[in-house]
């Protein structure tokens, strides 16, 4: 069994030889050959520079805490591949991610795919068969042509917005938000954490194109550290109208 992970995560990682394609028609036909697996979740879509990884962990943790099934698709790994993708706090076997390399072969060669768009695709469809209650996919880059991007969110989540990958996304802030709020759907709220003037006038003008809602993360709640080391952190979290009950006595 390990020469034969070792063989097909080998054959998965040459595939980052064809580096970092921005666009949503592989990832398309990866998912359509699966049957559209993403069709049949209900997905959390969180984008932004800094923090995204971490409110994924943190939203993974109080979803399955409150009883829900939790899929959960994060990157990079930092030991092994499996990190990647989650159902609960168990990672995807060796078995599951040969079988699904297996299947999908020819429509990778067809496709030309990446190796993020290949992982992207193994997520969902992992996600669909193991029956989750919620699936939290992060963003790997930007967010409009992002593979993660092929998939109607319930909600989307935008974390903290700075200069990004300015070879891919351009030079400009303003740029970088708009490429950013890509993953912002007609009629799906968005959350947004707080941010620079320049990256809210972009999110707001996007949000009132997709005519829906959003909402300003220090405008409903107030989130306080109370303890973190490498094996997690402890938090707070009241609503505004507690915070405001405590001043008031």
């Amino acid at each position: 069994m390990q020469n034969l992970i070792d063989q097909k995560l080998n054959y998965l990682f040459s595939l980052q030889s064809r580096g970092i394609k921005l666009g949503l028609h592989r990832i398309k036909a990866l998912l359509n050959t699966l049957g559209n697996p993403e069709k049949n979740l209900r997905i959390i879509h969180v984008a932004g520079t800094n923090g995204k990884g971490s409110t994924c962990r943190i939203m993974h943790s109080i979803l399955q805490a409150a009883g829900y099934k939790v899929g959960l698709y994060t990157s990079p790994h930092l030991i092994k591949f499996n990190e990647r993708i989650k159902v609960g706090n168990t990672e995807i076997s060796d078995v599951e991610i040969i079988k699904f390399i297996d299947n999908i072969k020819p429509i990778i060669d067809q496709t030309n795919a990446t190796f993020f768009e290949i992982t992207t695709a193994m997520a969902i469809d992992y996600f669909q068969k193991n029956e989750v209650d919620i699936a939290i996919l992060e963003v790997g880059l930007g967010g409009r042509f992002d593979a993660t991007n092929a998939i109607i969110p319930e909600v989307s989540v935008i974390t903290s917005i700075s200069m990004d990958h300015e070879d891919r996304l351009g030079n400009k802030l303003s740029g970088i938000a708009f490429e950013k709020a890509g993953i912002i759907k007609s009629g799906k709220p968005v959350f947004i954490s707080p941010q620079s003037p320049e990256v809210l006038d972009v999110l707001h003008k996007v949000v009132l194109d997709n005519k829906t809602k959003c909402i300003i993360s220090t405008q409903k709640c107030k989130i306080a550290s109370q303890k973190h080391d490498i094996y997690g952190q402890d938090i707070t979290i009241k609503e505004l109208a507690e915070i405001i009950a405590e001043t008031l006595g």
